[in-house]
């Protein structure tokens, strides 16, 4: 016989509670011939022994067994029938193993403690996916934050001004902006553009050290405005940190080699 599957096993439950709910009264033949018994039709049990005189328990034309006793007057008082399992216990042979009545409820009883423990545990491996998703995260913009030290061995010159530039990766533009923040802590003066492919887009940021802003009074939003013309976009911002965006990645190589001449014109 083949493993008895979800439905069927539903359709049993069903088929089973209905017949208890009709509340159908035992009839017990007590001591009678084994062969009547046979002849009755009373299913007998594998593994079990029996003797010349048998009991049989009845329950209307629904149910009739060999049966050592039962403690129910009517099917109702069996309570409700709940299937926990089913096996092979041998070739061709499966056992479904079931629990009433108290039985249905310590069997719920247990597996809404097990669920309760399964909460807890889904709640600390969340925890943990979130602590570990932080950490990669940090991980991850350290790494980036670590790119700044080698813009800062390129830089170039504009009438005195130091100039910085480099095309980075970033996952967003708030990894961008932080390497832009970065990149302005450790420059003592001079102006830092940064480029990078945000969702098939160009995304700048342009910072502006303190000195640069009050006495040649340069402006990261003007200068990051203009930049961003060079591929397809806008934007502006604060004078010491301004971002911008624009559609033509094609041109994010031309508009880094722009980048001297469009601080020249504010200078």
């Amino acid at each position: 016989f083949a493993k008895v599957n979800e439905e069927e096993l539903r359709d049993i439950e069903i088929l089973v509670n209905e017949q208890l709910r009709r509340n159908i009264p035992l009839t017990h033949h007590l001591s009678i011939p084994f062969d009547e018994a046979k002849k009755m039709g009373a299913l007998m049990f594998f593994g079990d022994k029996y003797g010349d005189k048998v009991n049989v328990v009845q329950f209307g034309d629904f149910s009739l067994e060999f049966c050592g006793g039962t403690h129910v007057q009517n099917s109702s008082q069996i309570g409700l029938f709940k299937i926990i399992s089913e096996s092979s216990i041998a070739s061709g042979v499966r056992r479904i193993e079931a629990v009433t009545g108290l039985g249905v409820e310590r069997f719920i009883d247990n597996q809404i403690e097990k669920l309760k423990h399964s909460d807890d545990r889904i709640a600390e491996l969340l925890e943990a996916k979130k602590k570990l998703e932080k950490e990669i995260s940090e991980l991850m913009l350290k790494e980036k934050l670590g790119q700044v030290d080698s813009i800062l061995s390129q830089s170039s010159q504009v009438n005195g001004v130091n100039v910085y530039k480099s095309i980075v990766k970033t996952g967003n533009v708030e990894e961008l902006k932080s390497m832009g923040d970065e990149l302005r802590n450790k420059i003592k003066s001079g102006v830092g553009v940064l480029f990078s492919v945000i969702d098939e887009k160009v995304s700048i940021v342009c910072v502006v050290s303190d000195d640069l802003i009050k006495e040649k009074k340069l402006s990261a939003g003007k200068i990051v405005g203009e930049i961003a013309k060079l591929v397809g976009g806008g934007g502006g911002g604060k004078n010491h940190l301004a971002t911008a965006g624009g559609k033509d990645v094609a041109n994010i190589q031309a508009a880094l080699s722009k980048v001297e001449e469009v601080v020249g014109k504010f200078l």
